[in-house]
């Protein structure tokens, strides 16, 4: 359920990408012919004076199947260096936006499972002291630290001490110590 959330929100960023970023063609109204100079080919990168009669008509020297179309332009490519082309920023707007949408289900599907219901137990190393983390299965049973890796067997049920004792007993050692040392002060 949450990839299908994941790509739904993926899918709207990129719809949101194309309507910011997808060049409008907006020859309905008139236009002013001072602002407009050039018409430019959007494959090709063609460039013509401009002609109301072919702002938004098919470029004549693009050959099937990558027909482009005239776009009206302010500037020349000759004036800006390089060609201009106008579905860059969309294109690499939805390409980042796969990217990340395919990073965040990776992600989603692939992070370990953690069950809130599972009680995990903590004893020390008899060896190097290191603070051991086990599960309610591996009471009584044979195991060994990561650190050392020495063998030793796991506190049985009447010894074993969970976590959450531990972290409160620690907590409240803390605090102990913590009052200690100001009452000397």
């Amino acid at each position: 359920m949450q990839v299908v959330f994941v790509v739904l929100g993926g899918l709207a960023v990129a719809g949101a990408s194309a309507k910011t970023l997808i060049p409008k063609n907006d020859s309905k109204g008139p236009v002013d012919p001072n602002v407009y100079k050039y018409l430019r080919c959007d494959v090709c990168n063609t460039e013509l004076p401009y002609n109301k009669e072919l702002d938004g008509k098919r470029c004549p020297r693009c050959q099937p199947p990558n027909t482009g179309f005239f776009y009206k332009q302010k500037d020349s490519l000759k004036d800006l260096g390089r060609g201009s082309y106008p579905l860059r920023w969309f294109y690499t707007a939805v390409g980042l936006d796969f990217l990340v949408v395919l990073a965040v289900v990776v992600y989603v599907l692939y992070r370990p499972y953690t069950n809130p219901a599972d009680t995990y137990y903590v004893c020390t190393c008899t060896t190097c002291n290191q603070r051991l983390r086990f599960r309610e299965i591996s009471l009584g049973e044979l195991g060994q630290c990561p650190r050392c890796k020495s063998i030793l067997r796991f506190p049985g049920e009447d010894e074993a001490v969970t976590e959450d004792a531990a972290a409160e007993w620690e907590r409240e050692a803390t605090i102990a110590a913590f009052n200690e040392d100001s009452e000397l002060v």
